[in-house]
């Protein structure tokens, strides 16, 4: 399972909450980490940021606030994973092509060459 988002406090038994995220996020670092606290503590909100948490939420929470940073959220995620989705796709068809037009995909990408310095040299020589 990789999870979407993870909602974790600072203080919780047997494990730091910035600890847990931290391991979060070297485990899942495309996953969206938020920690709810009672602890208004700036050094836990630095090593929050320095570990790569999403957001930071004081108690007593404001309920209306947790919506909408939800709902932001959400939106954020989707948006990702149908960029996600659209990069395999394009990905996919790219590498379709090239084996089609029976090109070197290492030399081309590894050379940096242009789309145009691709399809002249392709139609010039169809077995390169």
């Amino acid at each position: 399972m990789k999870p979407d988002l993870i909602l974790t406090d600072v203080r919780m038994p047997g494990m730091d909450g910035l600890d847990f995220a931290e391991r979060a996020h070297e485990m899942y670092p495309d996953t969206v980490i938020v920690i709810l606290t009672g602890y208004d503590s700036f050094a836990y909100a630095q090593k929050a940021i320095t570990i790569g948490v999403k957001e930071y939420l004081l108690k007593p929470i404001d309920y209306e606030e947790l919506k909408n940073m939800a709902a932001r959220l959400a939106e954020e995620i989707h948006a990702k994973k149908m960029n996600s989705r659209r990069f395999g796709i394009y990905r996919n068809i790219l590498i379709s092509l090239y084996r089609n037009c029976d090109l070197n995909l290492q030399g081309i990408f590894s050379m940096g060459e242009s789309r145009e310095k691709v399809w002249c040299r392709s139609r010039r020589n169809p077995s390169n």
